[in-house]
């Protein structure tokens, strides 16, 4: 048990409502029809999203690479964890309550480096495998109810989301697109084709990747990670622009630097000895840099009417899990601003530093926390 681990009520019971904080006004205003939300003028907040963390009151059990975080029914929480790998659910107090999964190719067995996200559907937990070209199915008990297979020839799927009793995903393809998948009919639809974000074909570390999430009513929000500019669309029609303010900023010689030390990091971790200056030379020589940094690192949509945007790190802050081509693990700050599209307006929300939210409903936000120690473990905060 770790209970060092479970997240401090004291420390976040008052997030968002921190002195120092700042958020942009905004000005809304119409163009041919599309609604224009845009940020201007920083100034000191008076409203912001109250969120009060919500500590565990058993001791959480051991995770080891927690990558994503659901809440279920009556208060549950379903874990993924890559490390060993398997799915964890824990009651409202943070007992564990279910473990299973397992490394493998067998029935409810995964291959860990396939593992991106989970989803929630009711009594069932649909977990996506890369490698095993398949989603797994389980209920709340970890009984195998089955699998669906997803087959990787069209290209990767990623981002898996839920929207009512479906899932929604993005194919990474050319060009990528947005699809949604029925488990009672398996088969893919196109929601969306994302040619228009002409996103780089090239991979890399902090490569451009698109921002998304789906809001209730159906409609769209994407965006590109190199870009603050995110469009709202109804039936591929353009009805409203989140204009965040932040232009593209070039990655610099000092970013680029900071990418090649985490190289080094990372490789001389692997191979147990320093690695020559020559070969990270080589190194980033084969692996092409993007011409811009990150401004956005998350996209989440809650309900039909708000849109969380997590903003991103400066390169300079950022540490190895930026390495990972096509996720943006790593790359988000602690700030995320809220559009309130029915309200027309922008409120912000700040978590501790370390933290990584995962799901936002209109009641409850989910992720986990990682310490100075690389620990990590799951955290939950009401909204009030």
């Amino acid at each position: 048990m770790k209970p060092s681990l479970a997240v401090p009520l004291a420390l976040i019971c008052c997030l968002g409502c921190r002195s120092d904080a700042r958020v942009s006004s905004l000005v809304v205003r119409d163009s041919a029809g599309i609604r224009i939300f845009e940020t201007v003028e920083s100034v000191t907040a008076r409203d912001r999203v109250a969120l009060a963390g919500v500590p565990f009151s058993a001791g959480l059990p051991d995770f080891g690479d927690i990558i994503d975080v659901a809440p279920g029914r009556q208060g549950n929480l379903v874990v993924l964890d890559a490390l060993a790998p398997h799915i964890v659910v824990l009651d409202s107090a943070g007992a564990e309550r279910a473990r299973f999964g397992g490394d493998g190719e067998g029935p409810g067995e995964f291959w860990a480096s396939g593992l991106t996200d989970l989803v929630v559907l009711g009594d069932t937990v649909a977990v996506p495998d890369l490698l095993n070209q398949r989603i797994s199915l389980f209920d709340l008990g970890g009984a195998v109810l089955g699998s669906v297979p997803v087959s990787v020839a069209e290209g990767l799927t990623l981002d898996w989301r839920r929207a009512g009793d479906r899932l929604v995903v993005r194919r990474v393809s050319t060009p990528q697109r947005i699809e949604t998948l029925s488990l009672v009919d398996p088969g893919f639809e196109t929601l969306m084709d994302l040619g228009s974000l002409a996103l780089p074909s090239a991979a890399g570390p902090l490569a451009a990747l698109p921002g998304w999430c789906r809001l209730a009513d159906g409609r769209l929000v994407v965006g590109r990670t190199d870009q603050y500019l995110l469009k709202v669309t109804d039936r591929g029609a353009v009805t409203t622009i989140l204009d965040g303010g932040a232009r593209e900023q070039a990655l610099s010689e000092g970013d680029a630097a900071h990418i090649g030390e985490l190289l080094r990091r990372s490789l001389s971790r692997r191979l147990g000895s320093d690695v020559a200056p020559e070969r990270i030379r080589q190194l980033l020589d084969q692996t092409p840099l993007p011409e811009h940094a990150p401004l956005v690192s998350a996209v989440r949509c809650v309900g039909s009417r708000e849109v969380w945007v997590q903003r991103a790190l400066a390169v300079g802050a950022m540490g190895e899990d930026v390495l990972r081509v096509g996720s943006t693990q790593g790359w988000g700050s602690e700030v995320w601003d809220v559009f309130d599209l029915e309200a027309r307006t922008l409120r912000q929300a700040v978590f501790p530093a370390g933290t990584q939210v995962t799901r936002v409903t209109d009641g409850m936000v989910t992720g986990y926390t990682q310490d100075e120690y690389g620990r990590k473990a799951p955290a939950r905060w009401i909204r009030r």
